[in-house]
């Protein structure tokens, strides 16, 4: 195929770009094969119906709950698509809406190499999963936010558990981590959580190739 021409063309190749980018390695335990294809067939979609709002150069009024209702409708495509046990066959306790959480913000994340998506950047959610988790328990001695009451429950979960209510609520205080973070370090400014990815990239340092 040759390089889009139209608009409608390119932002239909934009999403089907991004849908591919964005599908995380380490979701081989937690979805079925079919869920990766059901995944991208729905941000293609999602993306061209509510592209006004994703590409362009005004901040959504309240990303959050345009951001709850795209989980819920991913959600609601996932299910039956979520493994119910483990490879040691234990049963597991994935909810739909965590899983469908991590996929959007990946997603969303992925947008950013696209200038008329940064506009989003600050109400960006950060992507949580067993990493992130880990990440935040090392945090919390020297965190107010990552300490307040509830937040270490939260943490010692598996993050495709958590409930709704409990997502909004680790977002919330990682919003209050960013302003934290800035306060602490005049020479480093935070604007997005998303930017919170580079506090555990040194524990990858280990994890290359051994030779």
């Amino acid at each position: 195929m040759g390089f889009p021409l139209t608009r409608d063309e390119y932002l239909y190749a934009v999403a089907k770009e991004t849908a591919r980018m964005s599908w995380p390695g380490q979701m081989a335990p937690i979805l079925k094969k079919c869920a990766k294809k059901t995944t991208e067939t729905y941000f293609t979609s999602a993306f061209l119906i509510h592209r006004k709002k994703i590409w362009g150069d005004q901040r959504i009024s309240n990303y959050d709950k345009w951001h709850e209702g795209c989980v819920n409708e991913l959600a609601e495509s996932l299910k039956g698509k979520i493994k119910s046990q483990s490879r040691r066959g234990a049963p597991t306790d994935y909810r739909a809406e965590a899983v469908a959480a991590k996929l959007l913000n990946t997603f969303m994340h992925q947008l950013m190499k696209y200038e008329r998506s940064r506009f989003l950047w600050m109400d960006l959610h950060l992507p949580l999963d067993q990493r992130t988790f880990a990440a935040l328990r090392k945090l919390a001695a020297d965190s107010i936010a990552l300490r307040y009451s509830g937040m270490r429950e939260i943490l010692a979960k598996n993050p495709y558990a958590v409930a709704p209510k409990e997502y909004k609520f680790i977002q919330s205080q990682l919003r209050k981590l960013v302003g934290e973070l800035s306060r602490a370090n005049k020479e480093i400014k935070l604007t997005s959580r998303i930017e919170l990815n580079v506090l555990w990239a040194d524990a990858q340092r280990n994890e290359g190739c051994a030779d």
